[in-house]
């Protein structure tokens, strides 16, 4: 027992010390854009050449077959967050055109508050009482047809809470071949770095 104690402080001392004299690779390493398997980037159901460029500003945008981040951070995580930022725009451009009809066919009119994240748990979450829907920003990905679905979804849950018979019957009334759509969309694996 005293052998294996020892043998451990001795792991935990070396890597500590392994640590601090490589320190700055081992932060630069970490924070440093991983290498990709390609530099592509899905967006609205097509495939996109993903290029990113030191600047003194941020800015996101797509431009024909291309999507540019000039970025003043070249962190991973930075980046990350420029592109989900881009990605909750183009969807609120989605959500804003497509209200007064999902409005009038689920025959609303008090106002829905929308908000984005980006999380990977989830497509969308709606809150009924507090009258809120959230849409993950990882939607921006796929076909439009598929984020309508999910913005249908959560409207749904203004009426019932669960995914009972009501539930879908309600969404295939006003949202048709949702279940098709839906069972599609789950199928569908994106695997961008971002």
């Amino acid at each position: 027992m005293i052998v294996i104690t020892s043998f451990k402080k001795l792991t935990i001392d070396y890597i500590e010390k392994f640590i601090l004299s490589n320190y700055d690779a081992i932060y630069k390493s970490l924070n440093t854009k991983p290498p990709l398997a390609s530099n592509t980037l899905h967006f609205l159901g097509k495939e996109y050449s993903l290029a990113i460029f030191d600047a003194k500003y941020d800015l996101v945008y797509a431009q024909d077959n291309s999507i540019y981040v000039y970025t003043k951070n070249n962190n991973f995580q930075y980046i990350k967050s420029l592109i989900h930022t881009f990605y909750a725009t183009e969807i609120e451009k989605i959500v804003k055109n497509e209200l007064p009809n999902i409005n009038i066919k689920f025959n609303i009119s008090f106002p829905v508050i929308f908000d984005y994240k980006n999380v990977s748990t989830y497509f969308g979450e709606c809150f009924p009482k507090r009258r809120k829907i959230i849409l993950a920003t990882k939607l921006a990905k796929y076909d439009p047809i598929y984020i309508k679905s999910v913005i249908y979804h959560e409207y749904a849950h203004f009426f019932y809470n669960n995914h009972q018979n009501e539930f879908y019957n309600l969404l295939e009334k006003v949202f048709p071949n949702y279940k098709m759509i839906q069972k599609n969309l789950r199928k569908i694996k994106y695997n961008d770095i971002y």
